[in-house]
């Protein structure tokens, strides 16, 4: 993890089902060949559909150096 930023929209209680939709908003190879800075964007709702946080992330991540990312 490089950097994590979030934002708490409404409390998450217990007994609570929460779920994430995660969407990748940027990858940049490294000069290392089988790794890559990866940004992304996670929505995070409870049972009732309510956004209950959102938070970006910025990991470093190994990988194939042959790997190809899909468009």
């Amino acid at each position: 993890m490089l950097e994590l930023t979030q934002k708490i929209h409404l409390p998450v209680r217990v007994g609570d089902t929460i779920h994430a939709v995660v969407t990748v908003t940027g990858i940049r190879p490294t000069s290392k060949g089988n790794r890559a800075v990866v940004d992304s964007e996670v929505l995070v709702y409870n049972q009732r559909k309510e956004l209950v946080m959102t938070y970006t992330a910025r990991r470093l991540l190994a990988g194939r150096a042959d790997a190809t990312t899909a468009p």
